[in-house]
């Protein structure tokens, strides 16, 4: 689709021009790619809106009770 954008800021064209005759594409080929990154980060903001607190509990068997206490043992020993 041949389209025309608007108020494109002068610098940010100049150094997606750049970028893409450095990789040997089109600036075409190469604002899809960026128009690519910015609707799939939807779908990483949508975990990132997840709170801890919603997680279920795991009970890591009998000798764990203080784990989150005795943490330092855990990771360093005595």
């Amino acid at each position: 689709m041949n389209i025309t954008i608007r108020n494109i800021d002068d610098s940010l064209y100049r150094e997606i021009k750049a970028d893409a005759s450095r990789e040997g594409i089109t600036i075409g080929t190469a604002v899809n790619r960026a128009i690519r990154v910015w609707l799939n980060r939807k779908s990483t903001r949508s975990i990132s809106r997840h709170s801890i607190l919603e997680l279920d509990a795991i009970d890591f068997g009998e000798g764990t009770e203080n784990l989150s206490e005795d943490f330092e043992h855990y990771l360093y020993g005595d």
